[in-house]
């Protein structure tokens, strides 16, 4: 079920804009009319519609004009158009898909078979829309994390990192995308980190701890949470790293700490002092 939508009719013919306008109030959507291309172009960068109908044969500026102007702008050749034209060439059809066009119809025109493709378009957009507000989503938490993270593909090369991780290893961004995920492992760690993805390709997540290098040479511990997901249909792993040097410092002067109360209560024990054995 789409919701209602502002539907852009571009056509120079009155009588036809009147039909288009009559079905597009009918599906429950909300009409905007041009008389040519030059109007529609202007109304567009005003106020972006959801959807164009768009007929191909027009005086001043054509279809054809029209779409190529809107797909090579990128802040609107997201926008859905279908092209409407009494030619019913293979030349003209396949000229306006190349050229971007959603879907092509031709006249006299089928009121079910356009009230199918307007849906269909309209659906179309409204999933694109959602994919792009969680890409941008995505994009913002990757970029503003706290983390250290990195994005590489199945074979190990890196495809982005943020800020935070360029920081922490100290390469740039050009420089970290010409590494892959190897030349950041220390030597001795090459094992666990083999075991590590074989785990992530079976599960699809992992976490385990394991040593770093930096572009300096300096080594330290780190916290890896790994995960494989899809970008443009391809598989691929995202690593949030977290530098636990503090952590390890601290486990082990606390171990030390312990280790010398032990000794000292050993020390103290009345066992001890009385030298008996009581074995």
């Amino acid at each position: 079920m789409t919701t209602p939508a502002k539907i852009l009719i571009v056509d120079d013919i009155e009588a036809n804009r009147n039909i288009l306008n009559h079905l597009t109030i009918t599906l429950g959507h909300t009409p905007m009319l041009a008389e040519n291309g030059l109007s529609a172009l202007a109304q567009i960068s005003k106020q972006p519609p959801d959807l164009i109908l768009l007929d191909i044969l027009m005086s001043e500026m054509d279809g054809y004009q029209v779409l190529e102007h809107l797909k090579s702008k990128n802040h609107l050749r997201h926008i859905p158009v279908i092209m409407i034209s009494a030619v019913d060439e293979i030349d003209s059809v396949v000229k306006c898909i190349e050229q971007g066009a959603d879907d092509y119809l031709v006249k006299p025109l089928n009121p079910t078979l356009l009230r199918a493709r307007i849906n269909s378009s309209l659906e179309k957009k409204q999933w694109r829309d959602k994919l792009q507000k969680s890409e941008e989503k995505y994009s913002n938490l990757f970029h503003h994390s706290n983390d250290s993270i990195f994005v590489h593909d199945l074979e190990g090369n890196f495809i982005d990192a943020n800020q935070k991780a360029l920081d922490l290893f100290g390469y740039t961004k050009s420089e970290i995308l010409s590494l892959k995920i190897p030349d950041l492992h220390s030597p001795k760690e090459y094992e666990r980190a083999r075991q590590a993805s074989h785990h992530l390709f079976e599960n699809g997540v992992a976490q385990f701890e394991a040593t770093f290098k930096k572009k300096n040479g300096e080594e330290f511990p780190a916290e890896i949470s790994a995960s494989v997901f899809e970008i443009a249909g391809e598989e691929v792993i995202q690593g949030i790293v977290r530098d636990i040097t503090e952590r390890k410092q601290a486990e082990e002067e606390l171990h030390f700490k312990n280790t010398i109360l032990s000794t000292q209560q050993d020390r103290n024990s009345p066992r001890r002092k009385s030298g008996l054995n009581f074995d």
